[in-house]
C-alpha cells in the first residue's frame, strides 16, 4: 500500500479510512444481495466456475465461455478456494458462497483502483482535498458499489487495467504500459478506448520511449496469458473468439439507456445487422459515430498534451463509447467512473457529470433488473418510459460533455477544487 500511497508530508489516514469505509460497504452490499434472486449473469459465471473447474480453463471457448481471456483467470482464482478446498461438496456447485465469492475479486480491484484514483489526483492536481474527493467519488459510489457487490458484474477487472494504462503513462511509468495495454485488450471492449490517447500521449511526450523492456514486460505479458490455451492446442478458441466479438450480442443495444437506447429501448431487442438509414446498419452507423469522435478526441490530444487532459479525455472517450456503439449493455459505462472520479475532484463541471452519470447508471441498473425478472404488464410502458427518459438525459450530458472535452478544452489544473 505505500507504493501507491507515498505522497510527501501528506497523511494517509484520510485515505486508508476512506478505503476501509469502500470494503465495508462493499462487502455489506454482497452480503444484502444473498438475499435477493440473483441478478444479471450471476448464474452464468458460476456455471463457468464449475465448467473451469471440471475441464479446465484452456477449454473455455468449447463450453460457451463468451467474456474474453483475462476474466476466466478470476474464475479459476476461484475455483482454486471453492472447489478445490471442498467447499462445493459441502455447500454445493452452484451455492450462493459462490457467487459472494465471485464478488471478492472485484471488490478488492474496486479498492485498488481507490488507491490509485487517490495516488494520481494527488500527482496531477497537488490536492490532498481533490484526492480525497476523486477516491471517496469511486470508493463509496452507490451506483458502483451496486453494480460490483450487489449484481456481481466483473467489470473493476477491465476498468482496472484500462486505468493502470493511463497511469503508468501518467507516473512515467512506461516499461509497463506495453503489459497493461495486453491485458486490457484481454478484458473487454468497452476498455479498449483509452488505448489510443494514452499511446498517443506517451509518443507526443516521449518518443523514444519504447525500450527492450518494455518491450519485452509486453511479450511476456502475453505469453503467459496465452500459455495455457498454447501449451494444450486450444489457442483457436481464443483466435475464434476475437474473430465472433461482434456476434456474441448482435443487438442494436441490451439495456442500455444510451443513443441507441434512446431511439429503441428494449423490449424489444433488434438486430444490429438489418439495414436502419439508408441502407447502412445501425453497427457500421454506431462505428462511424464513434470513429468521428475518437479521432476528434486523438487530434485535441495532440494538441493539449497533458496528463490531465490524458485521464479527461480517456473518461469522455469511454463514455462515447458506451453512447453510440451498437451492443452495449448498462455495465458497460463502469470504465468511465475512475477517469471521470479524478476530474472530479478537481473540476466543479466535471463532478455536476460524476453525479448525473452515477444517477442514469444506478437507475440503468434498476430498471435492468426489474425488466429481467419480469415485471407485470401494466409496468411494462412505464419502465420503457423511464429508461427513454434516462437514455435522453445521458444523450444531453454526452453533447454537453463532447463540447466541454473537445471545443472547450480546459486546463483542470487551472480549476478551483
Amino acid at each position: 500500500m505505500s507504493f501507491f500511497l507515498r505522497c510527501g508530508d501528506n497523511s494517509r489516514r484520510p485515505v486508508v479510512i476512506l478505503v476501509a469505509f469502500g470494503l465495508v460497504a462493499h462487502m455489506a452490499m454482497g452480503l444484502a444481495a444473498t438475499l435477493w434472486p440473483e441478478q444479471g449473469d450471476e448464474a452464468m459465471y458460476k456455471i463457468w466456475a464449475n465448467e473451469v473447474s471440471r475441464q479446465g480453463l484452456h477449454m473455455a471457448y468449447h463450453f460457451g465461455f463468451d467474456q474474453l481471456p483475462l476474466y476466466l483467470y478470476v474464475s479459476k482464482l476461484v475455483t482454486l478456494v471453492f472447489f478445490d478446498t471442498g467447499l462445493s461438496h459441502s455447500l454445493g456447485p452452484y451455492s450462493r458462497v459462490l457467487t459472494m465469492l465471485l464478488k471478492v475479486p472485484m471488490v478488492l480491484f474496486n479498492l485498488l483502483i481507490g488507491l490509485l484514483v487517490y495516488r494520481l489526483t494527488l500527482r496531477l492536481f497537488e490536492s490532498q482535498r481533490g484526492a480525497l474527493v476523486a477516491c471517496a467519488a469511486w470508493t463509496l459510489n452507490p451506483a458502483i458499489l451496486l453494480a460490483t457487490a450487489g449484481f456481481g458484474y466483473p467489470d473493476a477487472l477491465p476498468a482496472l487495467v484500462a486505468f493502470l494504462v493511463v497511469y503508468a503513462a501518467c507516473m512515467g511509468f512506461n516499461a509497463w504500459v506495453p503489459a497493461w495495454t495486453v491485458l486490457v485488450l484481454a478484458s473487454k471492449p468497452q476498455a479498449w478506448p483509452v488505448l489510443g490517447p494514452a499511446w498517443l500521449f506517451l509518443f507526443c511526450r516521449q518518443k523514444h520511449w519504447l525500450g527492450f523492456q518494455a518491450v519485452a514486460t509486453g511479450v511476456l505479458t502475453l505469453c503467459v496469458l496465452l500459455f495455457p490455451f498454447w501449451a494444450t492446442g486450444e489457442l483457436d478458441g481464443v483466435i475464434q473468439m476475437y474473430a465472433g466479438i461482434s456476434r456474441v450480442h448482435s443487438w442494436m443495444t441490451g439495456c442500455a439507456h444510451n443513443f441507441w437506447g434512446m431511439l429503441l429501448p428494449s423490449p424489444p431487442f433488434l438486430s444490429d445487422r438489418d439495414p436502419l438509414l439508408f441502407g447502412v446498419s445501425g453497427m457500421v452507423l454506431g462505428l462511424v459515430m464513434f470513429g468521428g469522435v475518437a479521432v476528434a478526441t486523438l487530434v485535441r490530444m495532440m494538441r493539449q498534451s497533458t496528463a490531465s487532459t490524458l485521464v479527461h479525455l480517456c473518461a469522455f472517450l469511454v463514455f462515447a463509447f458506451f453512447m453510440l456503439m451498437t451492443e452495449i449493455h448498462e455495465n458497460h459505462i463502469y470504465p468511465m467512473f475512475p477517469f471521470l472520479a479524478v476530474c472530479a475532484g478537481i473540476s466543479r463541471v466535471l463532478r455536476r457529470l460524476f453525479i448525473g452519470l452515477t444517477l442514469t447508471f444506478g437507475v440503468n441498473l434498476v430498471l435492468t433488473a426489474w425488466l429481467m425478472q419480469g415485471p407485470e404488464a401494466h409496468l411494462l410502458p412505464v419502465i420503457l418510459l423511464v429508461s427513454r427518459f434516462n437514455a435522453l438525459v445521458n444523450v444531453g450530458m454526452f453533447v454537453f460533455w463532447s463540447y466541454f472535452a473537445l471545443v472547450r478544452s480546459p486546463h483542470l489544473e487551472a480549476q478551483d477544487s
